[in-house]
């Protein structure tokens, strides 16, 4: 019996001031509210790519290191890069009384710079698979790709019942 795992890590941090605008309008219990923020700023990315493999045989077991996708020895990596995450918010509906109304919202954020766990993941090396005929112990161990940014898009739909008191 063989057992792999592979863990892969990625931890993204981003250091911005924000400025932003808001503003509102309403007329006869109808209301509007908008606002928008920009970040610009470093975003400090940290990936870390691990493994291991338990093979059984006989009922002894040997463990060694290095999964599928991670290499023995495992990788890790961390870079800085500036990134620009702007955020838009904009909410209407109506006051049904002064302790209550109804609205729905829309916010969008974008962030143009971020590491993701899946491009950690490069070529399996059949070469550091120890249960793989091709298997070969003196194959130098590859290292962790250069970090892959790409941008992130996050948008969401809101709707509600609001009290105050």
């Amino acid at each position: 019996m063989v057992r792999y795992f592979d863990q892969l890590g990625v931890h993204n941090q981003y250091y911005a001031p924000q400025v932003g605008i808001a503003t509102g309008l309403s007329y006869q219990g109808f209301f509007c509210e908008a606002s928008g923020k920009l970040g610009l700023g470093l975003l400090q990315a940290s990936a870390k790519l691990d493994g291991g493999t338990t093979q059984q045989l006989a009922g002894v077991g040997t463990q060694s290191s290095g999964g599928v996708l991670a290499p023995p020895g495992g990788r890790a990596a961390s870079e800085n890069a500036f990134a620009v995450i702007p955020e838009f918010s904009l909410k209407g509906g109506y006051q049904i009384a002064s302790w209550c109304r109804v609205l729905v919202g829309y916010n969008f954020l974008y962030a143009s710079q971020i590491v993701r766990a899946s491009s950690l993941v490069g070529a399996v090396d059949v070469r550091q698979v120890p249960q793989l005929p091709s298997y070969d112990p003196t194959a130098p161990a590859t290292g962790l790709a250069p970090l892959h940014y790409s941008s992130f898009v996050v948008q969401g739909l809101t709707a509600g019942l609001e009290f105050r008191y």
